[in-house]
């Protein structure tokens, strides 16, 4: 499986230069032109989401997600893209539903998967989903799920995993969120 990720990650070597470079718009250019020969490529799809998410257009990351899941419905990347779409678009109970549908995968079931990328970013990818997960509970009026869900996203911290959340952000989350007295403010 992983040699079909490298394979994909090949061929789509000048996609992934550009948006590591934080070349938005090259990119999505890149990408609408290979979609044209290949349109029912899912990663593609999902670098399109990811592009729109990155240039805060969340209606567009979340179609192209959602295109992405009815081509590969395991592609755990486009599970993430479409959940953080609906909580950009203040969607909580529907981005909770997506983040908790990723966090049932468990790692185990994340590792086998096509689109892996191994058991570290797996375990990373579920300690975010547990920390968005908080962040809508928190904007829900949850905060007992959202503190539980803090600490499960703390949990899954080690050595090796490096979620795109910062353990920081995690923390003072948690502080705020266990110190009833200080208001919520912006998450």
């Amino acid at each position: 499986m992983r040699r079909i990720l490298a394979s994909v990650r090949g061929r789509m070597d000048p996609i992934e230069r550009l948006m590591r470079e934080r070349k938005w718009a090259a990119a999505e250019r890149q990408i609408q032109s290979r979609l044209h020969e290949e349109p029912d490529f899912h990663w593609l799809w999902e670098r399109l989401s990811a592009s729109r998410y990155q240039q805060r257009d969340y209606d567009g990351a979340l179609r192209c997600a959602q295109k992405t899941l009815k081509i590969m419905p395991s592609c755990s990347l486009a599970m993430w893209d479409k959940a953080q779409a609906l909580y950009n678009l203040g969607r909580y109970s529907d981005a909770i539903d997506a983040f908790q549908a990723i966090l049932r995968r468990g790692v185990r079931r994340l590792v086998r998967e096509p689109c892996s990328e191994g058991p570290s970013r797996s375990k990373a990818l579920i300690s975010d989903s547990y920390y968005r997960l908080a962040r809508a509970y928190a904007h829900s009026g949850n905060p007992g799920q959202a503190v539980r869900a803090l600490r499960k996203s703390l949990a899954m911290r080690g050595p090796g995993v490096r979620p795109v959340c910062p353990t920081s952000d995690v923390k003072a989350l948690l502080k705020q969120l266990t110190h009833a007295a200080e208001p919520l403010g912006r998450l």
